[in-house]
């Protein structure tokens, strides 16, 4: 496999050092991301600890930023730190009110039913370094990496393959991997088509070369505890979900530069009596941080039969950019091909920092140079919710409702309870709504 021209990672990073009564914990040092260099560290949570943090510059302020776990830091002084984890959670220690120099810290929870490297079915990777190449999986395999492995490889899930599973709390790296991949790594860090109950439980992606989950056509998926860490220049979405029905994604962790969830229909543009659904997909108890494009999305490309029954709730979003400008939102539903989109729900989403729009929602024509797919019996999107959002900090741009015409039009929008700096958004003006061809209701 290509070797990158730089090294993207190193085993223990210089900017923090983590250990409590028991040992020291590794922690890893991410170059290459926007606010320096991203530091994490994982364990096993078996019981409440504490752990003495030393940081390698001065601060003056610590907190800790978690979407359901329970954990506080307290500064003992400009360099030392204690931090109190008292349930499994995904924690983003942050420093100084800014999100430069990240810590993340990965409290796993309890794991079960470990397998072995002699059990059937399993392609095990202990603690170490593997250089694996392209790892292929088939039905009734499973793919498991041991705490304290680290993985240099893609996989890919061979079509039609059913009841498929990858786990444990290793680590797939995909620096050896140049960006856009190869022809021997595939054009996806985990690819995956046609696949029935399919499960990604704790593993940890990091430095995708591409879109980090591929997941098209699954019938039954699951996707826990995932973390996701990936920042190489554009389109390494981190959960992309694609004509695809009965998925869950929860308690995940997600930081790309590209959407952190997309859900797409990319059925066969020539022939749209053949498109398949996109329905009944839940987005639940994440806490996600996209420095480019969309943080939650629906679309733009949606050439599905129906896309239906979408729901994300319960959700932190440390960050979310502006680098896309009015094309993107951090909760978007983009229709760039002509369908029916209806019963989408955001609600009980936490922003942290907002630095791009709160919500879009539009018909396009073209999406950056990809073109639209205009059909005679056009498009919809309605019953869209949006409900229980709390942005905390952000600059006030504005959002977006925009139909294309009477033939392409939003309608039954219910926009509830938005809290935007300590305040209650009432009226179109308070939330600086630009709208075509909608309607919808604030309360």
């Amino acid at each position: 496999m290509t070797t990158r021209n730089y090294k993207s990672w190193q085993l223990k990073a210089a900017e923090y050092t983590l250990r409590d009564d028991r040992n020291e914990l590794a922690v890893h040092g991410q170059i290459g991301f926007e606010g320096g260099t991203l530091c994490w560290a994982s364990f096993d949570w078996d019981q409440p600890r504490t752990f003495k943090l030393e940081i390698a510059r001065m601060v003056d302020a610590i907190e800790v930023i978690s979407h359901d776990g329970e954990a506080e830091a307290r500064l003992i002084d400009p360099q030392h730190a204690e931090v109190h984890i008292a349930k499994p959670g995904r924690y983003f220690i942050r420093t100084d009110h800014v999100n430069d120099l990240p810590l993340l810290i990965f409290a796993d929870p309890p794991e079960e039913d470990v397998p072995t490297e002699n059990d059937p079915g399993i392609h095990y990777f202990g603690p170490g370094k593997h250089d694996a190449g392209r790892i292929m999986l088939d039905s009734g395999q499973t793919l498991y990496l041991a705490r304290g492995a680290v993985v240099y490889g893609s996989v890919q899930i061979k079509p039609k393959a059913h009841d498929v599973t990858i786990r444990g709390r290793g680590i797939l790296h995909a620096a050896k991997i140049p960006f856009r991949g190869t022809k021997e790594s595939g054009g996806a860090f985990v690819g995956v088509h046609r696949c029935r109950n399919l499960r990604i439980e704790d593993v940890t992606l990091a430095d995708s070369f591409a879109g980090n989950l591929y997941g098209k056509e699954i019938d039954g998926g699951v996707i826990r505890n995932v973390k996701v860490l990936s920042e190489r220049l554009y389109s390494t979405d981190g959960l992309m979900i694609i004509n695809s029905r009965d998925v869950l994604i929860e308690d995940c962790f997600i930081r790309t530069k590209d959407d952190c969830v997309t859900l797409k229909g990319l059925c066969d543009r020539d022939k749209p009596d053949t498109w398949t659904p996109l329905r009944d997909v839940t987005v639940r108890g994440c806490l996600l941080w996209s420095t480019n494009n969309d943080v939650l999305n629906v679309g733009a490309e949606n050439r599905a039969s129906v896309i239906e029954r979408i729901t994300f709730e319960d959700c932190t979003i440390i960050s979310a950019s502006n680098t896309c400008g009015d094309i993107a939102g951090c909760l978007a539903v983009q229709c760039l091909d002509d369908t029916v989109i209806r019963d989408i729900t955001f609600q009980r989403i936490v922003v942290h920092h907002l630095r791009g729009h709160l919500f879009n929602c539009y018909f396009a024509d073209f999406f950056y140079t990809i073109p639209g797919l205009r059909r005679p019996e056009g498009g919809v999107m309605e019953r869209i919710t949006f409900r229980d959002i709390e942005v905390l900090d952000g600059l006030s741009r504005r959002c977006f409702l925009r139909g294309l015409d009477e033939q392409h039009v939003i309608r039954d929008v219910r926009i509830q309870n938005i809290v935007f700096n300590g305040q209650r958004v009432l009226s179109p003006e308070a939330l600086r709504l630009e709208t075509a061809h909608a309607e919808f209701t604030i309360t």
